[in-house]
């Protein structure tokens, strides 16, 4: 009997023991693995490759447009879907690339010259100028402009007032309550 007692003992200590750690251990790693999370796709951006190991130059061809016997600009003649270079600029088949970061494309020797800038602009989080359907186009777009337009707010979702002034949120009242109380 004494012995079953002291084995009981030793493993409630090991289980107190096993739970304390864990309460350590578990919100420290849970944040490493969010860290990880979040900058992983930046180190593999900055890497020059897509999380599954492939390489961004591989992920768009282009070929030279030429004007006067010189390269004007190099024209994206096939792109990946949701890879490198479309996930970072947003490229697509038919844009011509005229400026990668500061550098105009006709100040470049040559097609695979330019198609090393824009991979070095990639891993830089850089920027290019294009010509998308006739205008003049700067990739990566803003945030708020790839972002779809949030829908406008209807009455209904509006919490309904009561009569009074009030409102029926019973988490609005309890806002208001603390409001009136003196200080």
């Amino acid at each position: 009997m004494r012995m079953a007692i002291g084995l009981a003992g030793i493993l409630v200590t090991i289980g107190v023991i096993v739970w304390i750690m864990s309460a350590i251990t578990l919100p420290a790693t849970k944040n490493a693995l969010d860290v990880k999370k979040r900058v992983t796709p930046q180190v593999e951006q900055m890497a020059g490759h897509t999380s599954d190991g492939t390489r961004a130059v591989d992920t768009v061809q282009v070929k030279s447009e030429q004007r006067n016997g010189r390269m004007h600009a190099i024209v994206v003649t096939e792109i990946v879907e949701g890879a490198a270079m479309d996930k970072h600029f947003g490229l697509k088949t038919g844009d011509a690339i005229t400026e990668i970061g500061p550098l105009p494309v006709k100040d470049m020797g040559s097609t695979s010259e330019a198609k090393d800038y824009l991979v070095a602009e990639y891993q830089h989080s850089g920027q290019i100028t294009v010509i998308r359907d006739g205008k003049e186009v700067k990739l990566p777009l803003p945030a708020s402009a790839k972002a779809p337009a949030a829908p406008a707010a209807t009455p209904a979702a509006t919490p309904a007032a009561t009569p009074g002034g009030g409102s029926s949120d019973p988490l609005q009242k309890q806002l208001d309550a603390i409001q009136s109380v003196p200080r």
